[in-house]
């Protein structure tokens, strides 16, 4: 038994697997920045029927009708051709400390873990 659960972690749930398993102390942390792909767009049409709270991560192009718990606007705009993510980039490195602050000993032993497994397993 054990076995088969290691195994089956091993296999990323499908995406509804894991929105039916979300209560109401979860939150769901959308990027919805510039084109958003089909199963983005149609996630954010199931999210008023789930209980969580959710926290959006967009640009300056996003339109949809939906509004999210929290809203965090990132300026994507740039002089060259291509968007400039950097702002996006600054504020999940902010936000993942803020988990690790928030989480203190547990979260740092968990991270400690990972990284051993993934020395120990050859991952990385």
């Amino acid at each position: 038994e054990r076995l088969f659960q290691i195994a089956h972690r091993m296999v990323p749930p499908a995406l509804a697997e894991t929105l039916a398993g979300l209560t109401k102390d979860d939150v769901i942390v959308v990027f919805a920045i510039r084109r958003l792909v089909p199963i983005v767009r149609a996630m954010i049409g199931l999210l008023p029927s789930l209980p969580t709270k959710t926290l959006f991560i967009t640009d300056q192009h996003y339109r949809e009708r939906y509004k999210p718990t929290w809203m965090l606007r990132c300026i994507t705009q740039s002089p060259a051709p291509l968007d400039n993510h950097t702002a996006v980039l600054l504020l999940c490195h902010i936000l993942a400390d803020e988990v690790f602050r928030y989480r203190g000993d547990m979260g740092r032993n968990r991270l400690r873990d990972i990284e051993d497994m993934h020395h120990v397993l050859g991952e990385m």
